[in-house]
């Protein structure tokens, strides 16, 4: 999905989805911005850019004769970018989920890519940290409950990444010959994930989006590299562009403040107490407005 500006100074903005999600997430806010576009093309300040990653969605799959990497994902949306035209004029990648590893990545090896926003952040604690020691630090009540509700995810829920790490086409065609099952799969994580249940036409949408490409087992294979070196995300600590972070209390956890600050690769940081992991779905418009806000306070393409 796109929207192409007729404004010449329009600026290129990239949004990437994660898993189990798709372009779908991004259908609440395309649908609005349309609305802005329509009502004055030429004004219209931005070219928004929805691709379905490698193996979702119609999306080509993955080789079969090799790893496809996180870093060969994003090699193909630099490519993407490019012949978009958009190499000189630089863009934002924005991601939530595995689009926030492969924005990370793209602003790490992009010089294309000038700035880089996501809604999931994971970092382990700073060195000399010390969990004994907790009742010590100045966390606020908030991030004492995200810390806790990160733990209670690796302990609790982390299972469905394993499986997808270790066994994804059996998991992925086992699960995606069977509509019910392929709900199942995906629609209780859109739904444990959110804030608030998405809609029953969403979910559905969404649900329809795999089943209909047949692309689950495809759309697994990436989870392989977690489990065969390398950690995609931890892929912020190699940006050099600026960085902003929405935090959605939501999110399976979100790192506090003091320790985003102390990365000093975080420039702009807002926190919200609503929203999970699928905030282009949840909050469109206030994921917009953060990352609007965040371009024109970094003021990279005056």
């Amino acid at each position: 999905m796109a929207i192409f500006s007729a404004n010449p100074r329009a600026i290129p903005a990239l949004f990437l989805h994660g898993w189990p999600g798709s372009v779908v997430e991004s259908l609440p806010l395309m649908l609005h911005l349309k609305s802005q576009f329509d009502a004055n093309p030429a004004g219209f300040g931005y070219h928004i850019i929805v691709p379905s990653l490698i193996g979702f969605g119609w999306s080509s799959p993955p080789p079969k004769s090799k790893d496809f990497r996180f870093e060969d994902n994003a090699r193909l949306l630099s490519k993407l970018m490019t012949n978009l035209g958009f190499s000189k004029t630089g863009y934002v990648a924005q991601g939530g989920d595995i689009g926030s590893f492969l924005a990370c990545h793209l602003a790490a090896h992009d010089p294309a890519c000038k700035l880089v926003h996501v809604n999931l952040f994971v970092m382990s604690p700073p060195e000399g940290f010390d969990e004994s020691r907790m009742h010590e630090y100045q966390f606020s009540d908030e991030e004492l409950m995200s810390l806790q509700r990160g733990k209670n995810f690796v302990t609790n829920a982390m299972s469905y990444a394993l499986i997808q790490a270790t066994r994804p086409s059996t998991v992925g065609i086992a699960i995606g010959s069977s509509p019910v099952a392929l709900l199942a799969w995906i629609g209780e994580k859109m739904i444990e994930w959110s804030d608030q249940t998405p809609t029953l036409d969403l979910i559905l949408t969404n649900v329809c989006l795999y089943w209909f490409s047949e692309c689950l087992p495809k759309s697994l294979w990436s989870y392989r590299q977690t489990m065969s070196g390398g950690n995609p995300s931890t892929e912020w600590k190699h940006v050099n562009a600026p960085m902003g972070f929405s935090a959605f209390k939501y999110e399976s956890s979100n790192p506090p403040k003091a320790w985003t600050d102390s990365t000093g690769k975080v420039k702009w940081y807002r926190w919200y107490a609503e929203g999970g992991r699928f905030a282009a779905l949840e909050r469109p418009m206030v994921l917009w407005g953060d990352v609007v806000e965040f371009i024109e306070s970094m003021d990279m393409f005056s």
